[in-house]
């Protein structure tokens, strides 16, 4: 289920006019705010921090309001993920450069984010994993299995980038039993 959050309605609730959002102190009480209204995140869940109406924030709260989302994801729901939607061009810029100097110190943290009716991944990713990726553009839910034959790879191969792309958490998976057995089927949200 997606729960979307506006951030201009958070900056409401809190005094702030929205258009423009800086600093950490700021971006961690967005942050904690956030989570307040999102308590309990339940299993499938897909939260949506819609950006609209913003035009200008810096990286450091974009790092403790979005990354932490993220980061919160990866860490304690492995069930559930986050995007980013609506986001304007200078806040992408940010958010963009903002995720590569994490990566120029060696860790990744990708983000999910709904652009012109599609999702796309913010972040450095492996061509091998993008392919896969794309592969969401068609279809609703994917195997391993499905993956293996539509790519032409080896079954443990299609497995190993759909729970690579699952630990980014750039998309989610539940467990099913069908004809095949136990397996998972992975998802972007909708």
């Amino acid at each position: 289920m997606i729960r979307k959050l506006e951030l201009h309605e958070i900056a409401s609730e809190l005094g702030l006019s929205g258009k423009t959002l800086a600093t950490r102190p700021v971006g961690e009480q967005f942050y904690h705010t956030a989570l307040e209204k999102l308590q309990p995140i339940q299993d499938g869940d897909a939260i949506e921090l819609s950006l609209a109406g913003v035009y200008a924030t810096d990286t450091s709260f974009l790092d403790e309001y979005i990354l932490g989302f993220q980061r919160l994801m990866v860490a304690n729901y492995p069930n559930s993920m986050m995007f980013v939607s609506n986001v304007d061009t200078w806040v992408f810029e940010n958010l963009t450069r903002l995720i590569k100097s994490w990566e120029v110190d060696g860790i990744r943290i990708p983000v999910l984010y709904f652009h012109e009716d599609k999702f796309e991944i913010i972040g450095k990713m492996e061509s091998n994993l993008l392919e896969t990726f794309d592969v969401f553009r068609d279809n609703s839910e994917v195997t391993a299995r499905q993956l293996a034959e539509l790519k032409n790879l080896v079954l443990s191969t299609a497995s190993t980038r759909l729970r690579k792309l699952y630990e980014f958490r750039v998309i989610y998976r539940k467990e099913v039993i069908d004809a095949f057995g136990k397996q998972y089927v992975y998802m972007l949200p909708r």
